[in-house]
């Protein structure tokens, strides 16, 4: 058999004085829109300030100024003074940057002292060098053979050469002796070892030490004096035919 149903309890009723839901026209009841107009809203109490309103009090006119003011503001202003004629710009410059002071020369120093001319280097056989030597300057052509000599000098020794100066330049061994000087002693070695070497009559000197100028002469007196290592550089002229 089906389960006998459940009993709905019913609702509650609402009490005295519940107004119940308003009409759906938002009116009172038994009142329309179409019936009769709205009522009237409530006047507004007038109240005790209203009576103590005082209207703003009217605005004065300002006062007009006499005539005689009046044409003086409207009368033209006198003419301002003409301006200065401009000043040209060289005046400007000249004005700008007045002339410097004159200087005033001094003394000065003392002008330095020439110095005394060196003497002159004596060449050989007693002549000037400057006089007659001359930078080496072999003719184009001329294929000759560049030698050296290396050997010791006593001091006090003579070397045995006797020197001139030569047709390309330099100096020119006029002579050479063979018995008791310096280049005695490195020609006795070469012809024991390189023939070549030997110092020869026509051999151009070149170079003694690190000079090869006019003062070779010179520097082979003062090894001769003092004594040490002479190196020469030596160049002969090709046999000829």
């Amino acid at each position: 058999p089906a389960p006998a149903p459940v009993p709905v309890p019913a609702p509650a009723p609402p009490p005295a004085d519940f107004p119940g839901p308003p009409p759906a026209s938002g009116y009172p009841a038994g009142v329309s829109p179409f019936s009769a107009a709205p009522p009237a809203p409530a006047p507004v109490p007038v109240t005790a300030h209203a009576g103590a309103y005082q209207p703003p009090a009217p605005v004065a006119a300002p006062a007009q100024a006499p005539a005689q003011t009046l044409a003086q503001a409207q009368a033209p202003s006198a003419a301002p003074p003409p301006l200065p004629a401009p000043v040209p710009a060289t005046a400007l410059a000249h004005a700008a940057c007045p002339p410097p002071p004159p200087q005033v020369q001094g003394p000065g120093p003392p002008p330095a002292p020439t110095p005394a001319p060196a003497p002159p280097v004596q060449g050989p056989a007693g002549h000037q060098s400057s006089s007659g030597f001359k930078p080496f300057n072999p003719p184009q052509g001329i294929a000759g053979r560049y030698y050296h000599a290396d050997f010791e000098v006593y001091a006090g020794e003579k070397m045995g050469l006797q020197l001139g100066y030569g047709e390309y330049g330099a100096l020119v061994v006029k002579e050479v002796k063979e018995h008791g000087v310096a280049a005695t002693r490195w020609n006795s070695r070469c012809s024991a070892t390189y023939p070549e070497d030997r110092i020869r009559v026509a051999d151009y000197l070149l170079t003694v030490g690190k000079t090869d100028n006019a003062s070779m002469y010179a520097e082979l007196k003062k090894l001769c004096e003092t004594g040490g290592d002479m190196f020469l550089v030596l160049w002969r002229p090709p046999t000829p035919p």
